[in-house]
């Protein structure tokens, strides 16, 4: 898998356009003019002037979030990341093929969402940053009808329909026009201003915000002063830094799909699967919460989000259990004094630092020898590769089906883990021949990496913006359709 994305993009809600581009001769009028119009806007969202305002091609953070306001994808992912149908009537999977069956959906200019649009737009994804991990494993796509394609996997997946939310862009649009998707906004002009306006021909959108300015910004270190003062309306800091500072305005967390989780190198103690199972009983994950994260984070004693809705039937002890783990220890019949365990962090990295040090005090009261080691981030990448550690505390941003393979197969995680039992359980997991619980059973066995939480960005808002406001990670917009403007 590619390396993952650990970076959240630190989305100050914004948009992208997006240069797509479809059969039909027919062309969108996006001059909008507001002398007329009572429905001007009280709400301003930033973005990227200079970026693309393609979702395939954007990179600024603000210009990819803002997406999710103009293009729909096949499913639209709730906080659960359960998947809700949109372009898709419905879907299927049989073994490593995915057959989608398209709703009866237009774009905003009035051309309906066809196969081919959907067929474009998934090679575009296949090939852009943002889009291409969640479909590592898709490889080709066929048309098979106007309104039916299929999708071949590499491999088994059980919630690959999670992977389908790529926004589906209209094909043939001339990279001079801006770009055209179904969703509840479209882009329009207004001279040199650029806005978003609601879209009327999706019939079951109908909020109380019918345009939405979008203002530029230039610096990005000044995005919450911006918020602040009120040239914006939202901020999103996704604190990645490690580091939290309160602005003035309404905040709320986001859950994120970033794990935190322990690796260990396979020639310290710690390749005896009893210490590490007695680690991770020993670790208090509520207090590596509240502590080290300053509660941006949710503990989690599973390698999967703890907001997914396929674990949502199950409930894991998050406190410590230092007498399990120290008769685990003794029963092991290992010298745990016979060498330093060196704890690997990104001192760049706030949190990560409180938690290095909590878990220093973790591994001295079960007896061992420890000590931290804090390099930068460049070089924590490579002392990581080099083997230059016993413990380290790494980072995976999953995609949204909770695909594990990138921490089985190195491509995320170094240490233990590839080859190892949990791996063998994993592939049976997906290939239908074990349930989840037995795959989480052998993983709390056989522990080739401690999870410790999945961490929050932290979402600030006006507080002229009034109604629910909850965001998810792959729609910061998720509820606009409840605000108003106050």
């Amino acid at each position: 898998m590619k390396k993952f994305i650990s970076v959240f993009m630190a989305l100050t809600l914004i948009l992208l356009c997006f240069s797509s581009c479809s059969d039909d001769n027919t062309e969108e009028d996006t001059t909008y003019s507001f002398a007329d119009s009572e429905n001007t806007s009280n709400l301003t969202l930033a973005y990227t002037k200079s970026d693309s305002l393609d979702p395939y091609d954007a990179k600024s953070q603000l210009n990819i979030q803002i997406s999710s306001l103009v293009f729909d994808g096949f499913f639209k992912l709730d906080s659960s990341y359960e998947p809700q149908a949109v372009v898709a009537k419905s879907a299927s999977i049989n073994g490593i093929s995915v057959t989608v069956i398209l709703n009866n959906v237009y774009f905003s200019d009035g051309t309906r969402v066809t196969a081919q649009d959907a067929e474009y737009s998934f090679y575009k994804a296949k090939e852009s940053d943002y889009y291409s991990a969640g479909l590592e494993n898709f490889s080709e796509f066929y048309v098979s009808s106007e309104n039916v394609v299929m999708i071949t996997m590499a491999r088994n997946d059980p919630y690959a329909l999670s992977c389908l939310d790529f926004p589906i862009v209209k094909r043939n649009v001339s990279e001079d026009d801006l770009p055209i998707g179904s969703g509840r906004y479209k882009f329009a002009k207004d001279g040199d201003n650029l806005y978003l306006v609601v879209n009327t021909g999706n019939q079951s959108f109908n909020p109380a915000i019918k345009t939405i300015s979008l203002e530029a910004v230039h610096d990005y270190d000044y995005l919450d002063s911006s918020l602040v003062v009120g040239n914006t309306a939202i901020y999103c800091n996704d604190l990645s830094s490690g580091e939290y500072k309160r602005i003035n305005a309404n905040t709320v967390e986001m859950g994120l799909n970033n794990l935190i989780y322990l690796g260990f190198n396979p020639t310290s103690l710690f390749a005896y699967s009893d210490l590490r199972q007695a680690l991770s009983l020993a670790l208090d994950r509520n207090y590596a919460v509240s502590g080290a994260f300053q509660s941006h984070a949710r503990g989690s004693a599973l390698p999967f989000n703890p907001d997914w809705f396929a674990v949502s039937a199950y409930t894991f002890d998050l406190g410590a259990n230092s007498e399990k783990a120290a008769e685990m220890i003794e029963n092991s019949g290992v010298n745990i004094k016979s060498e330093e365990i060196v704890i690997l962090y990104n001192s760049d990295n706030g949190f990560k630092k409180e938690l290095a040090s909590y878990l220093d005090d973790t591994l001295e009261s079960l007896g061992f020898y420890s000590r931290i080691y804090g390099v930068e981030a460049d070089e924590f990448k490579n002392e990581v590769r080099y083997g230059n550690y016993d413990i380290y505390i790494g980072e995976c941003r999953l995609t949204q089906n909770m695909d594990l393979y990138p921490l089985f197969t190195g491509s995320s995680n170094f240490g233990l883990a590839e080859g190892s039992e949990s791996n063998l359980a994993y592939d049976s997991f997906v290939d239908g021949k074990i349930e989840i619980m037995d795959f989480i059973n052998t993983f709390n066995s056989d522990v080739p990496f401690v999870p410790v939480c999945f961490r929050n960005a932290a979402v600030s808002y006006t507080r002229a913006i009034y109604g629910d406001f909850a965001p998810c990670d792959r729609d910061l917009f998720y509820d606009i359709e409840s605000w108003s403007i106050r």
